[in-house]
């Protein structure tokens, strides 16, 4: 009995050594290949990312060629530099670009970085399968900053204005009471009767005139003496006066009367409270270097006009949705030819049939919606002749 047991437990063993001798070959093939295929991809990524890097330090210094060089090997991480090849060179320039980026135009010539290296798998079980190969990858991007435009009166300098705040109301705005005087009226006024005194007759002829005494408030009896030549006795008559009543009008008083201030507060709705509404943008032109100049077409003292310019945003971004019009002093509307510069067709504006002098005035401006425009102005006395086509 115990024979029969041990058997089945040294078959199980044997068959797990010939399991595993059939599966290690297969992993091994699957751990080596996920190896080698990260180094690749680790070698482009190395690689672009070395071309992009040349080509960010070469639109701000195209003529640069070392420090190119420079920027692109600083990317390079675990990677010899002495088996990377790095090559620099220029496209879109008027006849062909020099290989020295001495005739590169700015906003229209591209700095294009070429990095290449050889890999091959380190594994010489891939190696004939996969034979040694190149990786490659090419970067190419605009010259923007690179050659110093030319302005009248030099490159201006855009200053933001500052924003001026609006007082935010912080609440109703108190009511003080006021107290007003009312005029009052009183009683009406009472009529007063007052008695006017009528006039005494006099007696005559008399030596001791009697006196009159008048009683107000009723008829006075005034005895009269009238003495008379002819008549022995006095003859006295009483004469019934009756009272005069004069209404004298009194003018009403009128009584201030102190009547307590009623405060009515009122709701006054909280007002929104103002947002400063942001600066509209500044647009800015400069003429491109060597522009505006003219030909001679004509004669020695005369030819056509032609412009470049450029318009940024005064921080110097492109700005690239602007219109933009030229007065030479024939008028026309230039057209974006890439990296914020204006003119016709790929290049340079002209003038079409008219022909200027050195001291013609060409003047640009540039608009934009919600933006603040600009004007400039030059002539084409202060550069090189345009010898019948763009500079």
């Amino acid at each position: 009995m115990d024979r029969l047991r041990k058997v089945p437990e040294k078959r199980s063993q044997g068959q797990t050594m010939v399991e595993f001798a059939l599966i290690l070959p297969v992993l091994l093939l699957v751990v080596l290949g996920l190896i080698e295929f990260g180094r690749a991809f680790f070698y482009y990524t190395m690689v672009s990312n070395a071309a992009r890097e040349g080509t960010r330090y070469g639109i701000v210094q195209p003529k640069d060629l070392a420090g190119i060089e420079d920027a692109a090997k600083r990317r390079l991480v675990l990677i010899p530099t002495d088996t990377v090849t790095i090559a620099v060179s220029y496209q879109f320039c008027e006849g062909g670009c020099a290989p020295d980026g001495s005739n590169i135009e700015e906003g229209r010539t591209q700095v294009v970085v070429d990095v290449s290296t050889d890999f091959s798998m380190m594994t010489p079980l891939f190696q004939p399968i996969f034979p040694p190969t190149t990786i490659r990858f090419v970067s190419a991007r605009t010259i923007v900053i690179g050659t110093r435009a030319r302005k009248t009166g030099g490159v201006p300098t855009f200053t933001p204005g500052t924003p001026t705040p609006s007082q935010t109301p912080g609440g109703p705005i108190p009511t003080t009471p006021t107290p007003t005087p009312t005029d009052t009226p009183g009683a009406p006024p009472p009529v007063t009767d007052t008695p006017t005194p009528s006039p005494t007759p006099s007696l005559s002829p008399t030596s001791a005139p009697p006196t009159p005494t008048q009683t107000p408030g009723g008829p006075t009896a005034t005895a009269t003496a009238t003495s008379s030549p002819t008549s022995p006795l006095p003859t006295s008559t009483p004469t019934a006066v009756p009272p005069t009543s004069t209404p004298t009008a009194v003018p009403p008083t009128f009584t201030p009367t102190a009547v307590p201030p009623t405060s009515t507060p009122t709701a006054v709705p909280p007002s929104a409270t103002p947002t400063l509404s942001p600066t509209p943008g500044s647009l800015q032109i400069v003429f491109a270097a060597g522009y505006p100049c003219r030909g001679q077409e004509q004669n020695v003292n005369k030819g056509r006009v032609r412009v470049i310019v450029y318009v940024t945003d005064g921080s110097g971004n492109p700005v690239t949705d602007a219109t933009v019009e030229v007065t030479a002093p024939e008028t026309a509307t230039l057209e974006h030819i890439g990296g914020g510069a204006y003119g016709f067709g790929g290049a340079c504006w002209a003038s079409s049939g008219q022909v200027y002098g050195d001291t013609t005035t060409v003047t640009v401006s540039a608009s934009k919606a919600g933006w603040v425009g600009d004007t400039v102005s030059d002539t084409p006395g202060g550069n090189p002749i345009c010898d019948g086509s763009c500079p």
